[in-house]
């Protein structure tokens, strides 16, 4: 809510009204306190029980190597088509609207649409590699990928930060990459390594449910915690 296309004058001037804010960005602690903010609480992404969840058949028994659903950005854009020049016999599969200025390479393969609800859970159980990528214009350091992908049973390949690590161990429930070379290496990797995905993606999974990272359980905490403050 501080990236300036997602706010107003109107929101600023009535942070100082509410009895509490709740944020899924750890950097808008501060800046909701520094704006007049009477408590701010903090809290992690989370997934619906419902909707994300695994699925044994794919859609028209298809699977895929590599996909990513979401909207185009410029680091991302990069990453991919770096990623697709590497990965020349691999399928690069993107769920959203895209546009392309230069030459796509063709193993990357466009799906001009929005995946929601059970057809995003699905794609992610048909996916062999799930691309976790960060909103840089949001500044974020998780994304609501972050718990849908494992809680689809999906196997995870997501931007390294403080925030992810803390929610998942790097190599056993999630993979994490810092750099183009490390996400390459590592989609090379575990594409061929069929048997520890498999195990990573079932571990995530468990993870999300041990330390309640669904909708129903984080509300449920936040509720507790605001009626005893």
């Amino acid at each position: 809510m501080f990236n300036r296309q997602n706010s107003s004058i109107v929101f600023r001037k009535a942070i100082p009204h509410y009895d509490k804010i709740i944020t899924t960005k750890s950097y808008n602690v501060n800046e909701y306190y520094n704006s007049g903010a009477r408590h701010v609480i903090f809290t992690n992404n989370a997934y619906s029980e419902s909707t994300h969840k695994p699925t044994s058949q794919p859609p028209n028994g298809d699977r895929y190597d590599i996909s990513f659903i979401g909207a185009q950005e410029d680091d991302r854009h990069n990453k991919i088509v770096e990623l697709a020049n590497n990965l020349p016999n691999r399928q690069i599969h993107i769920w959203g609207m895209w546009k392309w200025n230069t030459n796509k390479p063709s193993n990357i393969v466009m799906h001009e649409k929005f995946l929601a609800d059970s057809d995003y859970a699905r794609m992610i159980s048909a996916s062999k590699i799930n691309l976790c990528f960060l909103r840089k214009v949001n500044r974020d350091l998780q994304t609501t990928r972050t718990m849908e992908i494992p809680a689809c049973g999906g196997f995870m390949l997501a931007e390294r930060t403080d925030e992810h690590s803390s929610l998942f161990t790097e190599g056993e429930e999630a993979e994490f990459f810092s750099s183009t070379n490390e996400l390459i290496e590592k989609a090379k990797h575990y594409l061929q390594d069929e048997e520890t995905r498999h195990q990573i993606s079932i571990r995530a999974r468990e993870r999300c449910l041990s330390s309640g990272y669904s909708n129903k359980e984080t509300m449920a905490r936040l509720i507790s915690q605001i009626c005893e403050e």
